[in-house]
């Protein structure tokens, strides 16, 4: 009777700790169907028109996040979608459409629902420096990171 209970319990052991593995790994951002990027028209400066494509990067060491610029307008202004991997434990990937302005080197995305401020700088070598900012409020607390994103499609990939 001593042998089916260790291999009932070795078991259980082995299935709880495959789902430990499984909901613990992190899931990479994924955009939407939606994202097609848009060939910037013939009234958007080149230094702006940089900024269509897809970009893929990670926010400090582990966060995958995706920008995809789907229109660049002739004034700067741009619709785009932003995504965001999973964090285990802390909260589940996911995107939102989202507009922004391209001012000299810096597109700025409105700030989202949570207060964030997220913009990305273009790098001499064609490469965009993100920057996201969230202040703390209530029982959460600020949250700050810095990434490296690479075009990884678009009109000049």
């Amino acid at each position: 009777m001593r042998l089916p209970r260790l291999a009932a319990t070795a078991l259980m052991l082995g299935l709880a700790l495959a789902a430990c593995k499984t909901t613990g790994e992190a899931k990479p951002a994924t955009l939407p169907e939606a994202a097609a990027v848009q060939p910037p028209g013939p009234g958007v400066s080149a230094e702006h028109a940089r900024f269509a494509g897809i970009w893929q990067g990670t926010w400090g060491e582990s966060l995958d996040g995706k920008l995809a610029v789907t229109r660049v307008g002739p004034d700067g202004s741009v619709d785009a979608i932003y995504a965001w991997g999973d964090n285990p434990g802390r909260f589940r990937g996911g995107h939102n459409f989202v507009k922004g302005k391209i001012e000299g080197e810096t597109l700025t995305l409105e700030r989202f629902g949570s207060g964030a401020d997220i913009s990305y700088e273009m790098q001499p070598d064609g490469w965009l420096k993100g920057h996201y900012h969230r202040p703390g409020h209530g029982n959460r607390a600020e949250a700050e990171a810095t990434g490296r994103f690479d075009r990884i499609s678009g009109p000049e990939a």
